[in-house]
């Protein structure tokens, strides 16, 4: 829509293939010129753009995809940067008089606070999406603000109106040059409708003003956000399909966004790496990264927080002081992902390693004050609970597992071959069982079925393992699909000697339908029993002999499939998960 532009840009415009432009031949201002434009719009989107704004690659596609990406979603607005780079904008901030204020205005553009998807009062109409329906429902702008200014918050309002939110997406960045068209003196010229125009916006909305804040809370994090905030710490960004505890933990943060509370999430070694960091802010998730300070970036909403969720030892040992203090009286959490001391115990008694065995008892104490001191503690089996329940008097412990959904199985016994080990190799008894199994039990399992190949897949295999790689052991590292190992392969392997927790390996190939041999450690808090759901071998020889009688017994076979996706269906449900995060949200007097 070109409302009176001189001829050069006239000119221009003519010139571009595949554009239908409408000109004007005298100058209606912007509120009208967009509302003439109305009956020739055919798409699914409206995109508001102004003509001092240049769209940085990529902005269309992802305004579109938040669209699309969220259903309820009528309104979708952009990061506007100033040409040096300074941010203008990260969405807009309505008070209860109708004044207006741009969160972020000349601050850093690659603050956490500005860098994750959110819910806004509004995002300023110099680039914005809309979906049509909802555009010509409302009739496009309200012309009582014509020519310009305070027709995108009246339009965000009228949005809510319809029972639609209104979304700031930060990946859409665009470079506004901010006055070009009207200046930036606000008592002349078009600018001077910015006062006028706040007076006809509050008249119409004052009813829903009254519930606004007054007066901004001070600081460069301004932001909407009144939801519940927790804050979520653990040692790295979560990778689901990297490590069980890490897809543990996204389930985690989803139920809490299911639950509506806003999350800020912190992890230990403040790390950015993508996509992981990219998925959270997606999601919703303000992640405090790099090197701005944590006492600053909580400092201004600490009385928002409600609750402090820290994984794992060390992890609570660095940061469950200092939150606290921030936050005092603000109930903590303290998740274990797996009892660590149990773990480092259990691997001390393998290897008859008299300093681990001090060590794992010094870092029993140590585990055991931190869960003395927490509100309440999370461990991911019944096992883990009793016997902290015995260490510790008067303890809240609460379990909460891992999710699994139970997918279809895609081949038969017969279509399937090979057997398969899945696990991060950051983790010591993930490495310590395939040294195991390459060293004294795969000898015995090729020995009966010399046509078959072991495939490990899992981050980070270490080079003693790599020396390992060879025509019948195939170390292929980190895989991205794991869905498809999971269906042409015959067994699931897992000869774990210790560790502690629930295996999220077993968990998810049982789900997957592939029948499993392990160990007693590999079922513990799964809840399965040896020749019904799984099967179960405590030395080298009686796990071969296991591995084998699965490989070649089609009977056996079917049976474990079916009845250990039954198991997984009963007990490791996300139903399950959600009934006992409610239940330890409760015990801390949060609902």
């Amino acid at each position: 829509m070109d409302d009176c532009s001189d001829k050069n840009t006239s000119e221009t415009l003519s010139s571009i293939k595949n554009v239908n432009v409408i000109r004007h031949e005298t100058n209606l201002g912007y509120v009208k010129a967009v509302n003439s434009a109305i009956d020739h719009i055919n798409g699914k989107f409206v995109l508001l753009l102004n003509n001092d704004a240049e769209l940085l690659p990529g902005t269309l596609s992802y305004l579109v995809d938040t669209m699309n990406g969220q259903l309820n979603a009528g309104v979708v607005g952009s990061k506007l940067i100033y040409p040096d780079g300074r941010l203008q904008e990260a969405g807009g901030i309505i008070l209860s008089d109708g004044r207006a204020s741009l969160v972020g205005r000349d601050h850093d553009r690659n603050y956490p606070a500005y860098n994750y998807l959110r819910e806004v009062d509004y995002c300023s109409g110099a680039a914005l999406l809309v979906r049509t329906e909802i555009f010509k429902r409302l009739g496009g702008l309200d012309e009582r603000y014509s020519p310009a200014y305070y027709d995108d918050v009246d339009l965000a309002f009228s949005v809510r109106s319809l029972g639609y939110k209104v979304y700031y997406q930060p990946n859409a960045v665009v470079l506004h040059h901010e006055g070009a068209s009207h200046g930036t003196d606000i008592k002349k010229g078009v600018k001077k409708y910015q006062e006028i125009n706040r007076k006809k916006f509050y008249n119409k909305w004052k009813s829903q003003l009254k519930y606004y804040p007054k007066e901004l809370r001070g600081g460069v994090r301004d932001t909407n956000t009144v939801k519940p905030r927790i804050i979520m710490v653990d040692a790295t960004l979560p990778r689901p399909d990297h490590d069980a505890g890490s897809y543990r933990c996204s389930q985690l943060i989803g139920l809490f966004l299911k639950f509506g509370y806003h999350i800020t999430f912190i992890p230990d070694n403040r790390e950015h790496a993508q996509p992981y960091l990219n998925n959270l802010q997606q999601l919703g998730v303000e992640v405090l990264y790099g090197h701005w300070p944590i006492v600053e970036l909580i400092g201004e909403y600490s009385d928002q927080v409600k609750l402090l969720w820290i994984s794992r030892r060390q992890v609570a040992l660095n940061h469950s002081s200092l939150l606290y203090e921030l936050s005092p009286g603000t109930p903590w959490i303290y998740d274990t992902v797996d009892l660590h001391f149990l773990r480092e115990l259990r691997e001390a008694e393998i290897t008859d390693d008299s300093r681990k065995k001090i060590m794992a008892q010094m870092n029993k104490d140590v585990e055991l004050n931190l869960i003395k001191h927490a509100s309440a503690t999370v461990v991911v089996s019944a096992e883990e609970k009793n016997l902290l329940e015995s260490e510790v008097e008067n303890a809240k412990i609460h379990v909460i597992g891992i999710a699994h959904e139970v997918k279809k199985k895609q081949l038969s016994f017969t279509q399937r071959s090979d057997i398969l080990f899945v696990g991060n190799f950051l983790h010591p008894p993930n490495v310590d069982a395939m040294l195991w199994c390459c060293e004294e039990i795969w000898p015995i399992i090729k020995k009966e079925l010399p046509e078959v190949k072991l495939i490990v897949a899992g981050a980070n295999p270490p080079e003693e393992l790599l020396n390992k790689h060879c025509a019948d052991i195939n170390v292929r590292g980190w895989v991205e699909n794991l869905q498809e190992l999971h269906d042409k392969c015959r067994v699931f392997f897992a000869p774990l000697r210790y560790g502690a927790g629930v295996k999220g390996k077993i968990g998810e190939s049982l789900a997957r339908g592939l029948p499993v041999v392990t160990t007693p450690i590999g079922v513990e808090g799964l809840g399965l029993t040896d020749g019904q759901d799984v099967l179960i071998g405590e030395n080298a020889a009686d796990l071969a002999r296991q591995v084998i009688e699965l490989y070649t017994n089609e009977s056996l076979w079917n049976r474990l499939s079916e009845e250990g996706q039954l198991k997984v269906h009963e007990g490791s449900g996300i139903r399950q998960m959600e009934h006992a995060l409610k239940s330890l949200l409760s015990d801390v007097g949060l609902i």
